[in-house]
């Protein structure tokens, strides 16, 4: 029984992130974004991109303006690029459209309509 309780109160070993992204307010209600990523190497950037993908468009282009911005100001311009190329894999082009219109090789004019 001891045993029992004290693993529960044991230190447990703590893994490392790799990737992580934190939303934030200070007392003014400024919002700020803080990013976290273990390293620049590939399987970094998917696990980044996969927690990009779980954001709605409107808010992603808010992520995505900070993540360039640091990029930008850390020198790392090719970093940016990699991390949105992974995120559209993900994701796909058609993230962007508006809910109603999620296809896009749908043709404008019908060929029945063109009698």
């Amino acid at each position: 029984m001891f045993k029992t309780i004290t693993k529960l109160f044991s230190k447990q070993k703590t893994e490392e992130k790799v990737s992580a992204i934190t939303i934030y307010t200070d007392e003014t209600g400024e919002v700020f974004v803080d990013l976290q990523i273990r390293d620049y190497s590939d399987i970094s950037i998917d696990h980044l991109s996969s927690l990009l993908s779980m954001y709605n468009p409107a808010a992603f282009i808010e992520v995505n303006n900070v993540i360039k911005n640091q990029c930008r100001d850390s020198g790392e311009e090719d970093l940016h690029q990699k991390i949105f190329t992974k995120f559209l894999e993900k994701v796909g082009t058609s993230f962007f459209l508006p809910e109603g219109k999620k296809e896009i090789n749908k043709p404008c004019i019908k060929p029945d309509e063109m009698i």
